[in-house]
């Protein structure tokens, strides 16, 4: 009969692996844990890059929207500054004796009247700039019926309601009428470079005796 003593040694030695220590190994918590874990991870990543390139679509959005809304402003500012320029000019010939009007205003300085003051066909706008190429390098142009040194009534330019008599006879000739005419129509033109690139306005009228009377 054996011992107890003994069955308790062989126990042992059974459990101890005859005699050596213990081993014990660390489990890794591998499968669809640690595959989660790492995927978290990877998708806060990737939430932060598209966080950032929609910040920065949304800034770039708003950059240009800023750039517009000023490029706007300085264009209608622009389109004022010429307006006001090209009234100058018209309430300028209004101020003009009428029967010297065309020879001060034209673009020739041979007829110009003795005394005063003969302004030409051209002027400056404040705050505007000439586009480039311009021949004078001013904004602003005053243009009649004929080249700029002939009133000529037998001219086909439908901004100056062209032709039609200016001297007061029946019919349409060739003939200059610098020196009789009894209308006088005249356009106003306002062309710079601006904030938009080149632009320009232009105003029409009619001037005669009674001062001004406005083009259909």
């Amino acid at each position: 009969m054996r011992s107890v003593a003994g069955v308790r040694r062989k126990r042992g030695a059974s459990l101890s692996g005859a005699g050596e220590p213990m081993r014990t190994r660390e489990i890794s918590l591998g499968g669809p844990f640690g595959v989660q874990r790492r995927s978290r991870r990877g998708m806060t990543m990737v939430e932060l890059v598209v966080a950032l390139a929609v910040l920065v679509v949304g800034a770039s959005s708003a950059m240009y929207g800023l750039l517009g809304i000023s490029v706007l402003a300085r264009v209608q500012s622009e389109r004022a500054l010429a307006f006001q320029a090209g009234r100058n000019a018209i309430e300028a010939l209004q101020a003009e004796d009428f029967d010297t009007a065309f020879a001060r205003f034209n673009a020739t300085t041979g007829d110009d009247p003795v005394g005063g003051t003969s302004p030409g066909n051209a002027f400056d706008a404040v705050g505007l700039s000439a586009q480039p190429g311009d021949v004078d390098g001013r904004v602003g142009s005053i243009d009649f019926p004929g080249n700029g040194v002939l009133l000529l009534e037998n001219v086909n330019d439908t901004e100056l309601g062209m032709p039609r008599d200016l001297g007061g006879t029946p019919g349409v000739d060739p003939d200059d009428h610098a020196l009789d005419y009894r209308l006088l129509p005249v356009l106003v033109r306002v062309q710079w470079r601006g904030a938009a690139g080149d632009a320009s306005v232009t105003l029409a009228a009619t001037l005669s005796n009674d001062k001004n009377v406005p083009s259909p």
